[in-house]
């Protein structure tokens, strides 16, 4: 691997792990969806038109939107934030509490993608869109 590829966030396999069938690779993304990760992995039929599969992270918390409808959307190389509000939550002064509290690390959602990716025999390449893009 170059510093090209290392300055485009592009990771390679090791060059004795065999390459699996796209199938295969697009079922072990999928079935990274679940309560461990803090994302979910979509298909095609429910990602955006012009993606194969679409990563996106989980907002449990409806409160969670108005904090995360500030941040950053785009290709992100590498991002760690958190924090804390409080608030009165009620009519009474001491109502007084912590309304969110967040935690957000791109690595979290990255780094699982990319061993899946590398351990299948493919080449873990990020993208913003499709185009220039080839089967």
């Amino acid at each position: 691997m170059g510093l090209w590829d290392r300055l485009k966030g592009v990771k390679r396999p090791d060059e004795s792990t065999p390459a699996l069938e796209r199938s295969e690779v697009e079922r072990r993304l999928l079935a990274l969806s679940g309560e461990q990760v803090p994302f979910t992995v979509r298909g095609a039929g429910d990602a955006e038109p012009d993606s194969d599969l679409e990563a996106e992270w989980r907002i449990v918390d409806a409160e969670w939107y108005e904090v995360l409808a500030e941040s950053f959307q785009g290709k992100t190389f590498g991002s760690k934030s958190f924090g804390s509000g409080y608030a009165f939550t009620g009519v009474s002064p001491r109502d007084w509490g912590q309304v969110y509290n967040y935690r957000f690390d791109v690595s979290e959602m990255k780094d699982p993608i990319v061993e899946v990716v590398t351990g299948a025999g493919w080449s873990f390449v990020p993208v913003t869109t499709k185009s220039g893009l080839q089967d």
